[in-house]
């Protein structure tokens, strides 16, 4: 699997060389500079954002298992993450195709659709609904590392470059403390508060999302 993955990522790199766009690069200066990117409020507006859906999604897809396994739940547990995982794929598409054309309405949809899909698997549905649920999770969190990255790079200005570090570390510190705020939940109140914590975290990212649509769409 690892030999997998390693290959293509080599493959990815070899396609970027070959067919992305040559950029020119920028001279250093103040404007570009990380304490100048975090000085954009949409630019912070973003990133805290993206922390609480990231959040969010890590503490639930983290905790399925013991959550499925505390509900008796009849969908395998592999059938559920497939179908996030497949959905995922089409959502980091759809969210390329709709980047450039309707960015701000695209994060916001995304950001609900997320919401909303997340909130019907913590309700415990029948088997089709929680499929469809998943789905709908699976393309809004696929949709995220394209949407937030567009949204960074058009409301930063000079400053997008070091706005993209910001994104990509604020991503990163996301996953880790969805995952150990996830533990703690399980430890300390067991399985049955997961899914419902990890949708009310992500309810506060559509106000937040509706903020970035609007700042998108000025810049």
């Amino acid at each position: 699997m690892f030999g997998i993955v390693a290959a293509a990522t080599a493959l990815l790199g070899v396609l970027a060389v070959v067919v992305a766009p040559r950029v020119a690069g920028s001279a250093p200066g103040r404007s570009r500079r990380m304490g100048a990117a975090l000085r954009i409020p949409a630019v912070v507006t973003i990133l805290v954002a993206l922390a609480v859906c990231i959040i969010g999604q890590n503490i639930a897809y983290t905790s399925l298992a013991p959550v499925l396994s505390s509900r008796g739940t009849p969908v395998p547990l592999g059938l559920l993450l497939a179908t996030f995982g497949v959905a995922s794929v089409v959502g980091t598409l759809g969210a390329g195709r709709l980047a450039n054309l309707r960015l701000g309405a695209t994060i916001l949809t995304a950001a609900l659709l997320g919401t909303v899909g997340l909130a019907v698997v913590a309700w415990d549905p029948p088997v089709v609904v929680l499929l469809f649920a998943a789905a709908g999770w699976g393309l809004a969190f696929g949709a995220y590392s394209v949407l937030f990255q567009a949204a960074i790079a058009r409301v930063a200005g000079n400053a997008a470059d070091a706005a993209q570090s910001a994104l990509v570390t604020v991503w990163n510190c996301s996953i880790a403390t969805g995952g150990a705020v996830g533990g703690i939940i399980l430890g300390t109140w067991g399985a049955t508060l997961l899914l419902p914590a990890a949708a009310a975290l992500t309810v506060v990212a559509i106000p937040l999302c509706a903020v970035i649509a609007r700042a998108v769409r000025r810049g």
